[in-house]
């Protein structure tokens, strides 16, 4: 490498060879000198820079950097999906940031070279090898002499990881030298394996040209855009409008900076794919999994989708028939007049509270009462016609439709006022609360089990189908309960639905683990689909475990030890009944051509796993899963 020096006054000047980087940084001919200039510098470096950071200079020529592992968690199910890596220098018991590490390197013109060491030390330090790793890249590296091709694929290769669960970030406030150059450079990373993160999206100049170019798998929305989004209207409609373009040419979505609950809540809403910020896991050299924010992450999770069940009974705008307010005292002129000019089917008097209902309307437009109370004041009219509602109930829009029905029960009212704080929206008559209800509950009747609660056989048929068309691994285990008979004979049937209640909760908690599908076919018959699970047999064998003991608590201890338990029959016979017990059989839908296959199959080996006392789990085609697990 050729170096040149200068003195202060430029006059005088000295060349010299280098083998490396790490010997110019050792030369006492920096102490001579000013200024230097090197073969790759576009101008002239201060050597007084390399004598400042001397120690941290070395350091980074002797690879002592410390990776930082930042993890971060799917939206869909709160685990870790990733770990992004981030470089510190450990200097003076404390760590440097890798902005100040990157700008001392790029002062002296050796940023491609630390961008190297940062690609090969994250490879390198990575323990979590089931999961993704996100590595930043600068792609102006790759033409910079510091690389040969295949220089990160060896890297990765050697670290026995494989390209597919690597991610390459760029920046977007790198300002790229030539956006061909760039979009070469990506598509030789993604003919080898790699997917590709377009970092900080929005933050710089030409963010929609290089997205167009490069067709990344992952955009990251920043800090500056996450920050603060459940508060910013603007910021929430930049992330909608770019989740829409995100969806529809499936690029996955990252949200970055999540710091707090409220805004965490509000991606979750807006769909982005993953989440990754200090309120559940900050970065760590140890790279354990962040329990707390796993359990954080879950608990907003399972909240939205309690959400998403309570909006079946939600006040729509759509349920609401128009309504036109009215202050003052206005005569019966006006009222006919304004009538013809509207068509608001229901009027309401601010300074009486008074409601007018459509018959009401219907009989002022009248042309007998347009001649009797043309000119008569509005008193007068009420006086003569009872047709209205005096200080009619109001309601919010966030209420619900049950709160809404509760109601006009209890009160015999035909009509309730919906207001959102201080503006009136409408009103919400009976007959379409009735509507509304008849509607949820033929759904819930038609496509869910009564009792649990759970997807019926028309869902579980449709997940399934769906599942072997698209020729998913997935497992479909069946569960029933074996002796369940006696148990509801001895003690009732409102002992035994207790008991498939529990077994259902059991598979709903155990199965929101994995993302599974839980569904009720009937009675104690259930059903769990587990779609590319990595340790099947783990798995299954665990939710056996854990739904054998679920049922074993409606039991006294001494019982579940002798394995009955004494209790009269219906004819009042004292016997010995055997304890329940789980019976599962899982089969792969690889294996099969429809849903009525599948289940011919599980009934045989239910038997199986009857006779046997244990889970019986059918082994899949290897062939059809290597082509499905990625």
């Amino acid at each position: 490498m050729k170096v040149v020096f200068f003195d202060k006054e430029l006059s005088k000047s000295s060349t010299k060879i280098y083998e490396n980087i790490e010997a110019l940084i050792e030369d006492d001919i920096l102490k001579e000198y000013e200024y230097f200039l090197t073969e790759n510098s576009k101008c002239l470096k201060s050597t007084r820079y390399i004598n400042e950071n001397i120690e941290i200079l070395r350091l980074l020529m002797k690879k002592r950097i410390v990776m930082f592992y930042q993890p971060i968690f799917s939206n869909k199910d709160g685990f870790v999906y990733a770990y992004e890596a981030l470089m510190r220098i450990k200097h003076n018991e404390n760590y440097l940031s890798p902005k100040v590490a990157f700008d001392i390197a790029k002062e002296i013109g050796i940023e491609y070279m630390l961008d190297a060491i940062c690609r090969e030390q994250a490879i390198l330090q990575y323990k979590q090898k089931g999961l993704k790793l996100f590595i930043n890249i600068n792609p102006n590296s790759s033409n910079s002499g510091f690389f040969k091709r295949g220089f990160t694929l060896n890297a990765v290769l050697q670290s026995n990881l494989k390209p597919e669960n690597v991610v390459l970030e760029i920046t977007e406030s790198e300002k790229f030298e030539d956006v061909e150059t760039l979009k070469e450079i990506i598509e030789y990373y993604k003919s080898v394996g790699f997917s590709i993160a377009f970092d900080d999206f929005g933050t710089g100049y030409n963010s929609l040209n290089i997205l167009s170019q490069i067709e990344p798998d992952y955009i990251k929305f920043p800090i500056e855009l996450v920050k603060g989004i459940s508060r910013s209207k603007v910021k929430w409609q930049l992330v909608r409008g770019i989740m829409d373009m995100a969806i529809k040419n499936g690029i996955k979505t990252i949200a970055e900076g999540v710091e707090n609950k409220e805004d965490l809540e509000t991606i979750l809403e807006l769909g982005i794919d993953y989440s990754q910020g200090f309120l559940i896991g900050l970065p760590s050299e140890s790279q354990e999994l962040p329990k707390d924010g796993i359990k954080l992450l879950r608990s907003v999770i399972l909240q939205k989708k309690l959400n998403s069940i309570k909006d079946r009974y939600s006040i729509n705008k759509e349920d609401l028939e128009s309504i036109k307010c009215i202050k003052g005292n206005p005569d019966i002129k006006y009222l006919i007049e304004l009538l013809k000019k509207n068509d608001a089917n229901w009027l309401y008097l601010e300074d009486f509270d008074i409601l007018i209902n459509e018959n009401c309307v219907k009989r002022i437009l009248n042309t007998l009462s347009e001649n009797l109370f043309y000119y008569k004041s509005i008193d007068y009219f009420f006086e003569h016609i009872d047709c209205h509602y005096q200080n009619p109930t109001k309601i919010d829009i966030q209420d619900n439709i049950l709160h809404a029905y509760n109601i006009t029960i209890e009160n015999n009212l035909e009509a309730i006022i919906v207001k959102s704080y201080q503006s009136i929206l409408g009103v919400l008559t009976k007959a379409k609360i009735l509507e509304r209800l008849f509607d949820t509950f033929y759904k819930i009747t038609l496509y869910t089990n009564p009792l649990t609660g759970l997807p019926g056989n028309v869902m579980i048929d449709k997940e399934i189908e769906n599942a072997i068309e698209q020729k998913l691994n997935a497992y479909v285990v069946y569960i029933d309960i074996s002796n369940f008979k006696p148990f509801n004979d001895a003690y009732g049937f409102l002992a035994g639905d207790m008991m498939i209640k529990k077994l259902a909760q059991t598979l709903q908690s155990f199965a929101f683990n994995y993302d599974a599908f839980v569904g009720h076919i009937g009675g104690d018959d259930f059903v769990v689909i587990f779609k590319n699970l990595k340790n099947k047999d783990e798995v299954i064998n665990n939710l056996y475990k854990e739904a054998s003991e679920a049922i074993k608590e409606l039991y006294k201890e001494e019982d579940v030890k002798n394995g009955y338990f004494v209790s009269k029959d219906r004819e009042g016979n004292v016997k010995k009944f055997p304890i329940a017990k789980i019976t599962l059989a899982a089969a792969n839908v690889l294996n099969y051509k429809s849903s009525q296959d599948i289940a011919k199959r599980l009934a045989e080996l239910k038997k199986e796993s009857k006779n046997l006392l244990k889970p019986v789990i059918e082994e899949s085609s290897e062939t059809l899963v290597s082509q499905t697990v990625v």
